[in-house]
């Protein structure tokens, strides 16, 4: 797998403000993000989902407090995977 990443979000934690999650868009639209709802749970179809993929996806990230950062050209779906999956 290796998707090329369009954008990264980062979103503080509310439980810890020390902590950040990145949540990340692909070209083909789909979401990503490195929190434990995205990382720990599993639809029965197979998704994944979180509060920040569900942010991106309905289009309502860019109003939240957030910072926003271009996707660093070097950056692929291989790492990210990795990050995201703890593995």
């Amino acid at each position: 797998m290796n998707k090329q990443i369009t954008r990264v979000w980062s979103f503080s934690s509310d439980s810890n403000p020390n902590i950040e999650y990145e949540t990340l868009q692909y070209t083909d639209g789909k979401t990503s993000c490195n929190c434990k709802g995205w990382t720990r749970r599993v639809a029965a179809d197979g998704s994944r989902s979180c509060k920040h993929a569900r942010y991106v996806d309905m289009g309502t990230a860019n109003v939240l407090p957030f910072r926003q950062e271009n996707a660093h050209p070097n950056l692929n779906a291989d790492l990210a995977i990795f990050v995201i999956s703890g593995l």
